[in-house]
């Protein structure tokens, strides 16, 4: 809205611009009516200003009322936003919170060739599979493990074998061979865990052997596997020595009992 001028410079300039002729008949008059019409045009134009200026007032002030309002729905929109991303956040944590615990309740042993392995880490369960921090157990298998970090994925080597895995990824080369996991290598605390039974079954030569009732992963390498055969067949020879030296001494004491028995009724025999 715009203000109308307080002066109209054109009204008065029309009053004071009269003719010559009448200012000359009576100057007096004519110089009080021109002041009391500009005054009349003044007080006109003040009061038009005036009105003007409520309307501008009171125009700003149903603008401040209708953007008061909106920042009060916008805000209320915000609180309700960040409400939800609250609860959002608050549901996800106890979720995280629940499988860590979980996780804990499932973590296992690990026992290779009869001793449990160290690990900095423990392994665990998850997807219903095991998965260890590899390399120490690779390693100790003397196996080389390389990590490629553009990649994210591990490369062990076994002889022969050649074997990679990528972290957040089901499949799996070994030998060149594309194969599937049944579950996806993961980092956690740090630490990469790759699935146990694949990678000892696969390339490290164990055999895996699961114990429900304990949470135990028993690893048997095939050369502690032979060692263990040769032990029980040494065992069992053994064994077999004793109980045939225990049924000798039977046999012998039997054929003792059997020859005195057979004394004794050649000597009644002779004194009849």
């Amino acid at each position: 809205m715009k203000l109308r001028k307080v002066i109209t410079l054109t009204a008065i300039s029309a009053m004071l611009i009269s003719p010559v002729s009448a200012f000359a008949e009576n100057p007096a008059s004519t110089l009080k009516d021109t002041i009391k019409a500009t005054e009349q045009e003044i007080k006109k134009d003040t009061k038009e200003a005036k009105e003007d200026i409520k309307e501008a007032k009171k125009d700003l002030k149903e603008e401040a009322k209708e953007a008061k309002k909106d920042l009060k729905e916008e805000a209320k929109e915000a609180k309700k936003d960040l409400k939800e991303e609250a609860k959002e956040a608050k549901k996800d944590l106890k979720e995280e919170a629940k499988e860590a615990k979980k996780d804990a309740k499932e973590t296992v042993k690990v026992t290779v060739n009869g001793k449990e392995l160290e690990l900095e880490n423990p392994a665990i369960i998850k997807a219903n599979r095991t998965f260890i921090p590899v390399r120490k157990l690779v390693e100790s298998s003397g196996a080389k493990i390389e990590w490629n970090a553009k990649d994210r994925a591990f490369t062990i080597t076994k002889g022969e074998k050649v074997m990679t895995l990528t972290i957040g990824s089901t499949d799996m080369v070994v030998n060149g061979k594309a194969q599937k996991l049944e579950a996806a290598p993961f980092i956690s605390d740090n630490f990469s865990y790759l699935p146990l039974r694949v990678i000892c079954e696969e390339i490290l030569g164990y055999k895996v052997e699961w114990k429900a009732e304990t949470k135990e992963v028993i690893l048997t390498s095939q050369e502690s596997k032979k060692e263990e055969v040769k032990e029980k067949i040494e065992e069992k020879s053994e064994e077999l020595k004793e109980d045939a030296k225990e049924l000798k001494d039977k046999v012998a004491e039997k054929a003792g009992d059997a020859k005195e028995k057979i004394e004794e009724k050649v000597n009644e025999n002779k004194a009849k």
